[in-house]
């Protein structure tokens, strides 16, 4: 088989090509071809040191890879932090509004509290003057019935020396002075204890309100 020479390049044209080569491998940082020189060894050298910087580029592409993959898996854990992060901050703002409607709740309650506080203290001080008014009303009628005792007894004792006999209606009228005197003293005691009890209920009620006070506060 003849090769066909018109088909090859001529020594201007092959020129050309090696400058223009000469050019890009000078570009990629490779030595320049020089014509006066054995150019096939130039050209062989310049072939390696670009099969050399192409193994280098997929070395350095693959490193990039990895490093790219890598840098994919860390966003996307970050990605999956934050959301958790995200969802905390969620659960916390909504705690964040129970805490705060509780707290409104338990201010309300104190306030409440305070409020009743000074209403039993006001409802203490009207039962003591009233229940002290009271006392003093029954120890009067008690001291007036004692003395109109006393001055039927002195009656009665004048009609026995008089008349030596006793008086029937005198006698039921003493009968009646005893039985209210015994009823007004019934009644004082009965009052007194009455007194005692409320009193001690109020004192009870005023211990819970400032224990309750107290724990809302400690809250």
């Amino acid at each position: 088989m003849s090769l066909n020479m018109d088909l090859l390049p001529n020594e201007s044209e092959i020129k050309e090509h090696l400058k223009n080569l000469s050019e890009e491998f000078d570009s990629l940082g490779l030595p320049s071809i020089n014509v006066n020189v054995d150019v096939l060894e130039q050209l062989m050298n310049s072939i390696y040191g670009l099969i050399h910087m192409y193994r280098k580029s997929i070395a350095q592409n693959k490193e990039l890879a990895m490093k790219q993959s890598a840098l994919v898996n860390k966003t996307q854990n970050l990605e999956k932090q934050i959301d958790q992060v995200n969802s905390k901050l969620v659960t916390k703002e909504s705690e964040n509004v129970i805490l705060s409607e509780t707290l409104r709740k338990k201010d309300y309650d104190i306030e409440s509290l305070k409020t009743d506080k000074t209403l039993l203290s006001k409802n203490v001080c009207a039962l003591k003057n009233w229940s002290a008014q009271n006392e003093r009303q029954l120890k009067h009628k008690l001291n007036s019935l004692e003395q109109e005792k006393e001055s039927l007894k002195i009656k009665l004792g004048e009609s026995i020396g008089i008349y030596a006999s006793r008086d029937d209606a005198t006698v039921e009228m003493l009968h009646k002075y005893k039985a209210k005197e015994e009823i007004y003293l019934d009644t004082i005691n009965k009052l007194q204890q009455n007194n005692e009890q409320l009193l001690n209920e109020v004192l009870s009620l005023k211990e819970e309100v400032i224990i309750a006070l107290c724990n809302t506060n400690t809250l």
